[in-house]
């Protein structure tokens, strides 16, 4: 993506990645996004092993 915004001015880079984001923030499921950032549930397995 930064090669399609380096021929634009900050602020118009600026402008776009606010507005892709909104776009893409508008198409999540509101529960995903906690506090303006974007949060999912992520399910780990620990294992620990030792040598005898």
């Amino acid at each position: 993506m930064a090669a399609l915004l380096k021929e634009r001015d900050a602020a118009e880079r600026e402008r776009m990645i606010l507005s892709i984001a909104d776009d893409a923030a508008s198409r999540l499921d509101p529960s995903m996004l906690a506090g303006g950032k974007l949060t999912f549930p992520q399910e780990s397995f620990v294992v620990t092993a030792s040598l005898r």
